[in-house]
C-alpha cells in the first residue's frame, strides 16, 4: 500500500496493514466529542509534518466496534501507532499535541521495540 498524507475514515483496514512502509496511525473518536475533534487535529497536524512517513485512519465509534475489540480500546479518544503491524505507541483521552508528535520523531528516527503509552 502507498503512503497516503490523508486520514480516512475507514471500516476495514486495507488487507496488508502490517506492511505499510513508515507509521500507521490510527485515530479512535467520535464525531460530537470535543476531545475526539482536539485529537483528530493533533493526527492531522502530525500527517502535514511527516506527510511522507505516515498513513493515518479515523475510526468513529460508531462504525468502529470491531476494531474496538481487537485492539481492546476501552475509552474514546484513543489514538494507537504502529510500525510494521506492531502497536508501538497507545494514546488514551486528551493528550498535549506536542506528545504525539514527540512520539512519531522518536519512531520514525530511533525505531526500538519497546511500546510508549501515554
Amino acid at each position: 500500500m502507498q503512503k497516503n498524507s490523508s486520514i480516512h475514515l475507514q471500516e476495514e483496514l486495507p488487507e496488508n496493514w502490517e506492511r505499510i512502509e513508515g507509521l500507521l496511525v490510527m485515530h479512535f473518536g467520535q464525531s460530537w466529542s470535543g476531545a475526539s475533534l482536539f485529537t483528530q487535529g493533533s493526527v492531522v497536524e502530525a500527517i502535514r509534518q511527516y506527510p511522507e512517513q505516515l498513513c493515518a485512519f479515523e475510526i468513529n465509534e460508531e462504525n468502529g466496534k470491531r476494531f474496538k475489540e481487537r485492539f481492546r480500546v476501552t475509552q474514546i479518544p484513543t489514538v494507537l501507532i504502529f510500525q510494521q503491524g506492531r502497536m508501538m505507541a497507545n494514546f488514551v483521552g486528551l493528550f498535549p499535541r506536542h506528545k504525539l508528535l514527540e512520539t512519531i520523531e522518536n519512531l520514525l528516527h530511533n525505531p526500538s521495540d519497546s511500546t510508549i503509552e501515554q
